[in-house]
């Protein structure tokens, strides 16, 4: 713009025109004509990801600065959302828009300060003259002036203001309604204004250029009237200033009326009062002129000067009477082409009025096309949105098979576990309780050897007391020998006493043990039974559970069997085989029923040297304080309170079985 200062006015026009034609040419396929359509359908999708993942709405859209937090926010998104192919899928293309127009806005504020500061400025600083432009060029100058402030407001401000807008960017192609697009209406109808004021912008600078271009050069009003001063007496009055032929009233009318005109004409009165005088002079004899013969000459030397005057006007109106003619004969002639042209315009005009008819009726039909493609549109948006959720809820019920699955799966290597540990504890327990019986033979051997040296003893103990008898009457020993036999043998079956009740003792407690082995045996092939059972329900479940994505329940679920054995009151004999299920903690289990501290005591030291009758009273003075309430369901409930869960089951399948 400072070198302009520099080069001819010529040169600056020159810059001008090239400045006009390459902003036209960027501004050409500045706005795709789908765009607008596609940018609203991206920002109703964006809003409503956005009001599915925080909960609320965005809101309406005021500024070009929510456009791009969106984009920000939807780049994010799609970072988080990577692994999703179907959620890549459906916001790579919103992303895409979403950063055109941004690109779109940033394009148009470069062409913005382009056009201020190389047509705008220019053309205020180097082009602006009133005196050749007028009201006209005053009138562009503040419409230009006013769509640069309008195009700088609307870009450069913190909210849209709608009263910058122009009125014929609403009519554009993709633009909706106010009242069908409220949150999105502003910044939709920003993208055809801007354009809309770009064209305009350009549209009023080349007519400023026009302006100046067609108005005429400005002359002095000094040096025009100089021009008139200096016409010649011969000169045609007929043509203006300009040089332009006007056929005048005068140039068709009588001779008074010619000379009406040149009495008019300051060079003919300038001729009147200036008279071409002869150089003769008529005297008498005496020497002094002759006045008469002066005034006779002077006279017919007028009339000959009139004369020749009319002469020329006559000359002059014949000539202007032909070239009136000529002009007459051509304007018939173009006359004639006028009115051909006007029946040929008249023609297209009503072929254009023809086509103009068939092209709103297409128009219409257009409209009714795009108006039943946009309800297809919404169905298909609305359909797509269904499939939407439906994959979301699929993925979910995926999620929870997954979840459901490794929870059985886990479930089962646990079960695996348990019943690898209770094999073991019943191969154990086998072991031991044959050992027991092993021993139990020796001790019954043990007894019987000890009765039969205990019998023999006895024996030889009467047979001592007779051979007392016999020896007070013989007198064959002495006593000292037969006391000292006598306490001999009295000590040896005391010995043998002492010693069968020692293997009577150990034959009860090994008999104890074994029945105890027994029990402990029962159960613990009890549990094996109910985790091979639960591990196949585990497994059946899980077969079931895979082609399905409902989520499957949980393997066991004590308290949903059925009511009847649920409210079932308990046997004598249930109770016993309850009794040989429960372990250690039977204590916790008498406080879980509701049993009282004391009563707890008192059954532990009433069966001291018996687990097995401690639990089973436990449970028979439960069963007495609640009576018919003393149901499996209470049972149950009470050992998953102490978090016995695995032996509620083993319970549960236990009463089920024996009933």
């Amino acid at each position: 713009h400072e070198e302009l200062e520099l080069v001819s006015g010529m040169a600056r026009e020159a810059f001008l025109a090239e400045q006009c034609l390459s902003f036209n040419n960027q501004l050409q396929d500045l706005l795709p004509a789908t765009f607008i359509h596609r940018f609203h359908q991206t920002l109703k999708k964006v809003t409503r990801r956005w009001r599915t993942h925080y909960r609320r709405s965005f809101g309406r859209i005021h500024s070009i600065q929510d456009v791009i937090k969106l984009a920000k926010w939807q780049r994010r998104f799609v970072n988080t959302s990577s692994n999703n192919t179907v959620s890549n899928h459906l916001t790579s293309t919103s992303s895409m828009d979403l950063q055109l127009f941004c690109d779109f806005c940033a394009k148009v504020e470069e062409l913005r300060q382009r056009f201020t500061s190389s047509i705008f400025r220019p053309l205020l600083d180097y082009f602006y003259d009133t005196k050749t432009g007028g009201r006209k060029l005053v009138k562009i100058a503040n419409r230009l002036e006013k769509i640069v402030r309008d195009w700088d407001n609307l870009l450069n401000t913190e909210q849209i203001q709608p009263k910058y807008f122009s009125p014929s960017s609403a009519s554009w192609k993709g633009v909706p309604k106010r009242e069908e697009s409220i949150e999105f209406y502003d910044i939709l109808r920003l993208l055809p204004d801007l354009v809309e004021k770009a064209f305009e912008g350009l549209r009023l600078a080349r007519r400023w250029r026009q302006l100046l271009q067609s108005s005429p050069p400005h002359q002095d009003p000094m040096s025009h009237r100089t021009t008139q001063a200096t016409i010649s007496p011969g000169h045609d009055h007929s043509d203006s200033s300009e040089g332009t032929c006007v056929d005048s009233p005068s140039s068709q009318s009588s001779p008074t009326a010619v000379g009406r005109h040149h009495a008019g004409n300051p060079s003919t009165r300038t001729l009147r009062r200036h008279p071409v005088m002869p150089n003769v002079e008529s005297s008498d004899d005496s020497g002094r002129p002759n006045s008469r013969l002066v005034l006779r000459s002077r006279s017919q030397m007028t009339s000959n000067h009139q004369g020749e005057q009319h002469q020329k006007q006559l000359k002059k109106l014949e000539k202007e009477l032909r070239v009136s003619r000529k002009k007459c004969n051509h304007l018939e002639k173009q006359l004639k082409a006028a009115m051909e042209a006007c029946e040929t315009l008249q023609s297209e005009r009503d072929r254009a009025k023809n086509e103009c008819q068939e092209l709103r009726h297409q128009l219409q039909q257009h409209k009714q096309q795009l108006q039943d493609t946009t309800a297809r549109l919404e169905r298909s948006d609305c359909r797509n949105r269904f499939l939407e959720d439906e994959i979301n809820r699929a993925m979910q019920r995926m999620h929870s098979s997954d979840e459901q699955l490794i929870r059985a799966t886990n479930h089962v290597k646990w079960l695996r576990k348990e019943l690898e540990r209770t094999r073991q504890r019943s191969s154990q327990l086998e072991s031991d309780l044959e050992y027991l019986h092993e021993r139990m033979q020796g001790l019954k051997l043990e007894l019987d050897n000890a009765r039969h040296k205990q019998h023999s003893l006895r024996g030889n103990l009467q047979l001592l007391q007779r051979l007392e008898d016999f020896h007070e009457l013989t007198g064959i020993m002495e006593p000292r020998q037969l006391s000292t036999l006598r306490t001999t043998l009295c000590d040896k079956l005391e010995v043998v006493e002492n010693r069968s009740r020692s293997i009577e003792d150990d034959l009860d407690s090994c008999l104890t043990r074994c029945n105890t082995l027994q029990g402990q045996l029962d159960i613990a092939r009890a549990r094996e039974r109910v985790v091979e059972r639960i591990g196949h329900q585990s497994k059946d479940q899980k077969d079931r559970n895979r082609p399905s994505s409902s989520s499957p329940s949980p393997p066991i679920e004590p308290l949903q069997h059925k009511q009847g054995l649920s409210d079932r009151c308990l046997t004598e004999l249930q109770l016993n085989e309850i009794a040989r299920i429960i372990r250690d903690y039977w204590k916790d289990l008498g406080r879980a029923l509701g049993l009282a501290e004391s009563q707890l005591v008192n059954i532990e030291k009433d069966h001291m040297g018996s687990t097995h009758e401690q639990k089973y009273a436990v449970l028979l003075a439960w069963r007495d304080k609640l009576g018919p309430q003393a149901t499996v369901r209470q049972l149950v409930a009470a050992m998953l309170r102490i978090n016995q869960q695995f032996d509620a089951n083993i319970v549960l399948m236990t009463c089920s079985g024996s009933s």
